[in-house]
Order: C-alpha cells, then structure tokens, then sequence
C-alpha cells in the first residue's frame, strides 16, 4: 500500500512521472494489484497511480494496456463496490487510459458495467460521477461502445448525475458530451426520449453560461432528440 501511494504522489511531478514511466513502474504497480486483490487502499492507490502514469502520455497507455492494466482495473472496481477511492481512481484511470489507440483493446474487457455499477452505487458522490461520467463520454466516442453502453442503461445512469448534479458544470459537461454521442441511432434516440432526456437537457441550458461548452452540447443532442433526420 505504502509503494504504490508513494508512486501515486510522486506521479504528479511531470518530470518524475517521466522517470517512472522510463522504469517501467506500471508492471511493478500491475504486480501489486494482482498480489493483493483483497486489500482495498493498495488497488485505490494503484488505480490513482496507474491514471497519473497514463495522464497525457499515450504511449506509455498503450505498454499498460499490454501489462493487462484494463482486466486488473476492472476487477479492482468488482471487488470494492461500495469502496469511493477505489471507484473514483479506476474510473479516473479508465479515463485517462481510454483514447483512440487503446479503445479496441478495451473492447474485449468491456468496463461499461464497472463504471455504471459506480454511479449506480455512489449517485451523490461528485468526484465518482464527475470521473465515471469522463470515462463514460470516452467510450462513447467510439460506435462499438454506444450501443453496449446503452443496453447497460447508461442514460438512465447519465440523466441521474445531470439532475443530480445540476450545479457542477464539469459533469454536466461530461453528461452533454456523452448524451450527444450516445443519441447516435433511431433505437437509442427513443430510449432517450422515453427517460426525459429533453427536459433534463433544457434544465442544463439553463444553469449554465451562455458561453459554456455544456450548452452546446445540450443544444446539439436536444435537436438530435427531436428530429429523427439530425445527425
């Protein structure tokens, strides 16, 4: 627990997140999780580190994802659902990992219901959403997840956290980007209608400067929603 939460505080250095990363810490961070599954401060501390070493630095997100970092992820998020450290770090860590290079890898281990699980179970908590609701608009960016997604009743999930979290524009970010995604298609369009979707979009409209990205995205869905022919 110790290592790895030293690893996580020292990571937020750019230059020592270099060092470690040229050391190759990660597989030593993937060991830990794989020695420990059942001791919940190392799998927090390890998914806290594993987002830090992967923030901005792509390819060594791809080097993680060969060490099997998805699959001990994932699990971690199983294993302690009630565990607020360990669902905001791997939800911040699927995030950061998360990008056009490594999305078909993550495809074969499918963390759509890990992240859902953790709204689901910790719906007031704003750094939970705030994290599994980026990691969410991640997935969505890429057409083999929307429809995955939506069967595992991610706009029930999104539309929650928007009313829920009415007054932090991050998430509502989040929620708009990843609402704007998933109404991609006839079938989730209607699914999103018949939870109210445009009522809770134009409450977000409204809560939000006129310059924010939220609004944007809001509008963009909102006129995806209505319109069957608005791509």
């Amino acid at each position: 627990d110790m290592a790895c939460g030293s690893i996580w505080v020292l990571s937020f250095s750019d230059h020592i997140q270099q060092a470690l990363i040229q050391s190759n810490i990660g597989k030593d961070i993937l060991i830990s999780m794989g020695c420990n599954p059942s001791n919940e401060e190392v799998q927090a501390n390890a998914c806290a580190a594993l987002w830090n070493l992967a923030y901005n630095v792509h390819e060594y997100k791809r080097t993680l994802v060969k060490l099997f970092a998805w699959e001990r992820i994932t699990y971690a998020m199983s294993s302690f659902p009630t565990s607020v450290n360990v669902q905001e770090n791997a939800c911040g860590a699927i995030w950061c990992m998360a990008d056009e290079t490594t999305l078909d890898s993550l495809f074969s281990v499918d963390p759509g219901n890990a992240i859902l699980n953790a709204l689901f179970n910790h719906p007031w908590n704003r750094r939970v959403n705030k994290y599994g609701c980026a990691a969410i608009m991640t997935l969505s960016f890429d057409l083999k997840f929307r429809d995955s997604l939506m069967r595992l009743d991610a706009g029930s999930a999104l539309i929650g956290a928007m009313n829920r979290h009415d007054s932090n524009e991050v998430i509502l970010r989040y929620v708009t980007a990843a609402l704007y995604n998933l109404s991609d298609g006839a079938a989730n369009k209607l699914t999103l209608r018949n939870l109210d979707a445009i009522r809770s979009l134009d409450k977000a409209i409204k809560s939000v400067p006129l310059q924010s990205d939220v609004r944007e995205y809001a509008l963009q869905t909102r006129r995806r929603l209505l319109n069957p022919y608005y791509y």
